[in-house]
């Protein structure tokens, strides 16, 4: 019964990393050839989205600073 269970076991992990690899696949290669192909797809601005996004970066930075001192002086 134990061993049934196990190789159960064994079989839902095979088939979620299999799923996973798929989605892997689909995101990396597949989804980056769709986009290349397509008119209407434009590249995003990096630049632009570290300036909007950095004021809130430095903040979860300075929390996460502030919350790992508190513990290290607990």
């Amino acid at each position: 019964m134990e061993e049934q269970k196990e190789d159960s076991y064994q079989q839902q992990q095979a088939v979620s990393k299999h799923g996973w690899s798929l989605v892997a696949t689909m995101h990396c290669v597949m989804l980056h050839e769709r986009l290349k192909l397509s008119t209407d797809f434009k590249e995003p601005l990096v630049e632009t989205l570290v300036f909007r996004w950095q004021d809130r970066c430095v903040e979860v930075r300075d929390a996460a600073q502030a919350l790992l001192l508190a513990e290290l002086n607990r």
